[in-house]
């Protein structure tokens, strides 16, 4: 919390605070396991209405996350949201394994602060990342409140070391809230999950 106070001290940017984050329960893996699976089955185009939501707001995530500008980002999420990376390809259980990336509300905005005080040692310079969709398709979910979406996924992460690419598929798990639909939850999927990876300090 100190962290997150000192980072909203020096940006003056009200949207870095954020509810503490209690809601990672077994309940809540429940769900994660069955988007997860759900995410694994075949999918449809998106519809011309689909995409002018949906599809926008992936394509926007993307495109924010490739500026910088993760306050915005983080305002892009849900309460209760999740990003999650498996070390397991395809993806596993994640209550019984480690993963690349397992961040719920709270730690996403702590990774923001850090990032913005300059604390991430692995972050200075910050990395300059470029993200790659394929067309997204629509997974079957019932109920129909959430939309779960499924693309082919590449991140380039240019650093002082040089260039690396990290492939595979993205799913988004969004959910309808008074601002209208957010992401729930995200699930980055690497075809390359369980071999050596260095620190991903940078947002997938």
């Amino acid at each position: 919390m100190a962290i997150t106070q000192a980072a909203r001290q020096r940006t003056g940017d009200p949207r870095i605070p954020a509810p503490e984050s209690h809601y990672v329960d077994d309940d809540f893996y429940a769900g994660l396991r069955a988007h997860t699976a759900a995410l694994q089955e075949r999918g449809r185009p998106l519809t011309e209405a689909e995409r002018a939501t949906a599809g926008e707001l992936v394509a926007h995530e993307a495109w924010l996350l490739d500026q910088g500008r993760f306050e915005d980002w983080f305002g892009l999420l849900t309460d209760d949201c999740f990003v999650w990376a498996p070390t397991s390809y395809p993806p596993g259980d994640p209550q019984r394994e480690v993963a690349l990336v397992a961040d719920d509300r709270r730690r996403l905005r702590d990774r923001i602060a850090w990032i913005r005080t300059a604390l991430a040692s692995a972050q200075i310079p910050e990395s300059r990342t470029a993200h790659l969709l394929g067309e997204p398709l629509r997974v079957p979910w019932t109920p129909d409140d959430d939309v779960v979406l499924r693309a082919s996924y590449l991140v380039t992460e240019v650093r002082t070391e040089g260039l690396r690419q990290l492939a595979g598929w993205c799913g988004w798990v969004l959910r309808g809230t008074p601002d209208g639909l957010r992401i729930h939850r995200k699930i980055v999927s690497l075809v390359d999950a369980d071999r050596g990876h260095r620190n991903l300090t940078f947002f997938l």
